[in-house]
């Protein structure tokens, strides 16, 4: 977690997201790292490096996938919205994997009503499906945490 850290629970969210802290983070991590990133159309491609390297360091291949894909359209639109340095935080616990993407962006995610055929406003949903926890810390004029939790189906319960 980052210093400043508050929460605020008045502005309307995309479904399955809510303002909350990271889950509290039990036990040694396996591996943990951290990447900055300027906003470039490079950047979710060394961050679904960063978290793949780690995950198959740590051997939790299974994760990779859905960590990837999490990854991606988080990191995606840090660039697109925010177009502030995005700093990465992965976390290899023996049951799931943390991954915090913070923004200096003070503007929040917003539900968008996605058109079933172009081609933005699925990103935050997509996350929700296939992440077991996510959430949204807000910093004040320090930004934003958007993070999730990825686990496999054995250890889904344990995190959630």
């Amino acid at each position: 977690m980052f210093d400043g850290e508050r929460s605020i629970e008045t502005q309307e969210l995309p479904d399955g997201w809510a303002f909350a802290s990271p889950p509290p983070r039990f036990g040694a991590a396996l591996g943990v790292r951290q990447l900055s990133l300027s906003p470039s159309r490079t950047s979710a491609h060394d961050a679904r490096t960063l978290v793949r390297g780690l995950l198959r360091t740590t051997r939790r291949d299974r994760w990779v996938d859905a960590a990837e894909l999490a990854m991606s359209e988080i990191v995606t639109n840090a660039c697109i919205h925010a177009r502030t340095t995005v700093e990465l935080r992965v976390a290899v616990y023996p049951d799931h994997v943390a991954i915090e993407v913070r923004d200096y962006s003070t503007t929040m995610p917003a539900p968008v009503v996605s058109d079933l055929e172009g081609a933005n406003g699925r990103g935050m949903a997509l996350v929700a499906a296939v992440t077991v926890d996510r959430g949204i810390s807000d910093l004040g004029d320090g930004g934003k945490i958007v993070w999730f939790c990825v686990a496999g189906a054995d250890e889904q319960a344990r995190v959630s």
